[in-house]
């Protein structure tokens, strides 16, 4: 049967595949960042060969299975009495029951037909999720996607860009989105480059466009693309996954090797920062612990492979103004604090170990140090009893700080977390999506942090807001009010946390 066939044709596949996964991952546990970036990302290439393409060996002649010879009674002998066999499987073997024993071929070969059905809906429904998911994401970047002003920086900037790396004009597109986090490629057969917005500094708009020009170059979207129907082919192998995983991270890896190439350190420490505030946007979650600056976890891995040295997760609390000093003389230029909520009630019930005016002290000790301040709060955090004191003491506390830039996310409960058990024991209630945005009204109606870049374009959220203070605070409270009158403007439940 045809499917049986192909069915053991994956199953060899898997196997050389997960053979080649294992080898990549014990040379990167033996070379480590002695590799590169470059190989790592190329020695993922043989272990997505081995997934994909079936290698057929020469064999030499199998042995037939001769039919088992019947030998006849020489004449006057006496015949050869058959022995007597009883139901369920025994045969009496001197009048006593003999065990019978089935073939274990013989069973493995009655189950591949069920076998090889599973494997054949397992592969249909997962490239059925990742095709919706990808129309989904098409379809609605389509609705909110716009032309560049055809005589504006951005679309001068970029066709510069096409023209210095040798791509014809008009075979990759640049396109407007306010809803994405983040600047993306997208698209196999009709690539565009995607920014959230225009009104960028040059530098960094040129090295958003550039890091994006060389995925393309790199035909990164195509591997991708090819990795994720492995992917789908060995559904049932774990390891298949984690080789999407890496080699997503490895693309990243050495497109921003590519990018950066010819960078003076001061160029490359920008990039960097580029990295680390794109990063802030799309996490979903930051890992700042009270009174800490720290940074997000993958960038940190990618910034420690891109430049060797840089300060993470450093105690602000036990740092004097002096050290925090020495510190921006070496080159840090951002702190990264979690306030997560202004009110000691808040901060009290999910157990944060800080009081709001510890972290605040902590904030303007990064200030006066001139160190920049990157502050993040969560909505909802406080359920509906707490939401006017969460949403009236977390403005004050920004206020009270001043920082450069304000991040709010949305609270999304995570399994095997105490959060998520009193969710499902009734101890804690999730906000609605009126309340959610109510509570973030509130907050944005008592912001006065004069300069203060916000943004509430997370996954997590369910409105994208952006904006500088307070000088854009009526436009984004113009905006709350049309998603509160009209709730189809809100992010899909199911398109959080992507």
């Amino acid at each position: 049967m045809l499917l049986i066939g192909i069915f053991l044709t994956v199953l060899s596949l898997t196997a050389a595949g997960s053979l080649g996964v294992l080898l990549v991952l014990g040379m990167k546990k033996l070379f480590g960042k002695r590799l590169g970036a470059r190989w790592n990302y190329l020695v993922w290439l043989l272990p997505l060969a081995l997934y994909l393409v079936p290698v057929y060996l020469p064999q030499g002649e199998h042995p037939v299975r001769k039919a088992p010879q019947v030998l006849l009674p020489a004449a006057g002998a006496p015949a050869a009495v058959p022995k007597p066999v009883v139901p369920g499987g025994t045969a009496l073997v001197g009048g006593t029951p003999a065990i019978f024993i089935p073939d274990l071929w013989e069973l493995c070969q009655q189950l591949l037909p069920a076998l090889a059905l599973l494997w054949l809906l397992g592969l249909i429904l997962s490239a059925a999720v990742r095709l919706a998911d990808h129309r989904r994401l098409a379809r609605s970047l389509e609705k909110c996607s716009h032309l560049p002003e055809e005589n504006g920086r951005a679309a001068a900037l970029f066709s510069r860009l096409l023209e210095e790396m040798n791509i014809p004009q008009g075979r990759v597109e640049l396109w407007l989105c306010p809803g994405v986090e983040s600047p993306l490629l997208l698209g196999l057969w009709r690539p565009r480059v995607i920014l959230p917005e225009e009104d960028l500094p040059e530098e960094r708009l040129e090295m958003m466009l550039r890091h994006e020009l060389n995925h393309y170059r790199g035909r990164d979207l195509w591997l991708k693309a090819i990795a994720l129907v492995a992917a789908c082919i060995h559904w049932f192998n774990p390891l298949s996954r984690w080789l999407v995983r890496d080699l997503d991270r490895c693309c990243e890896l050495r497109c921003d090797q590519r990018t950066t190439a010819g960078m003076g350190p001061g160029d490359r420490r920008q990039y960097g920062q580029m990295l680390l505030d794109v990063a802030q946007g799309q996490v979903a979650e930051i890992s700042v612990s009270a009174g800490a600056a720290a940074l997000i976890a993958p960038v940190e891995q990618e910034l420690g492979e891109m430049f060797g040295e840089l300060v993470y997760g450093v105690d602000v609390a036990s740092l004097e103004e002096v050290c925090l000093g020495l510190l921006r003389e070496k080159g840090l230029t951002m702190v990264y604090m979690g306030l997560e909520s202004g009110s000691d009630q808040v901060l009290t019930l999910m157990r944060k170990g800080h009081p709001a005016s510890e972290i605040v002290e902590m904030g303007r000790k990064v200030r006066g140090s001139g160190i920049a301040l990157s502050v993040t709060a969560i909505t909802g955090l406080g359920g509906p009893e707490l939401l006017e004191r969460h949403a009236l003491d977390t403005a004050a506390a920004f206020n009270a700080m001043n920082p450069e830039y304000i991040g709010m996310l949305t609270l999304m409960v995570e399994p095997e977390t105490p959060l998520y058990d009193w969710v499902h024991q009734g101890k804690f209630q999730l906000l609605t999506r009126s309340q959610v945005l109510e509570e973030t009204r509130l907050m944005v109606e008592a912001l006065d942090s004069p300069g203060s870049v916000f943004r509430m374009n997370h996954a997590s959220n369910y409105l994208a807001l952006r904006g500088t203070l307070n000088r854009d605070r009526d436009a984004m409270l113009a905006e709350i009010r049309r998603a509160e009158e009209d709730l189809g403007r809100l992010r899909p439940e199911a398109w959080r946390g992507l």
